[in-house]
């Protein structure tokens, strides 16, 4: 169960529903730049107000069609319930930074997110 943004968003909810619903567990998930904390009290939702792509009126405008929950302190809960989990960290970047292919934190992120995914979903695999 995975998604980038918006869709970050929706896979954590869907996992949380099979959670709550007694559904089957999940594999494996991935979460990119997920769009879960309305309250926007992040330091980069402070510092990054007005970048290309994504900054805090545009979260605020997709913020007033949905709502949901957090990011970091949603990674904090998975590791005290015994999930495992890995959550990285960028500084000096911005929701949806990774889309500038040429810069080279944004190829940094991509070779994290598919070295993470090959390894949960080799680790998830074997067990």
């Amino acid at each position: 169960m995975g998604g980038d943004s918006a869709g970050g968003g929706l896979a954590t909810a869907v996992a949380l529903m099979a959670r709550d619903r007694g559904g089957r567990a999940l594999c494996f998930q991935y979460l990119g730049v997920p769009m879960l904390d309305n309250r926007m009290e992040t330091a980069s939702m402070r510092v990054f107000t007005d970048t290309t792509v994504w900054n805090r009126p545009i979260a605020e405008i997709c913020w007033s069609h949905y709502l949901g929950g957090e990011g970091m302190s949603y990674a904090q809960r998975l590791v005290q319930a015994g999930v495992t989990t890995e959550l990285h960290l960028y500084p000096g970047t911005f929701h949806g930074s990774a889309g500038l292919p040429g810069a080279a934190i944004s190829q940094a992120m991509l070779a994290g997110v598919l070295d993470g995914l090959q390894r949960g979903l080799r680790v998830r695999s074997a067990a």
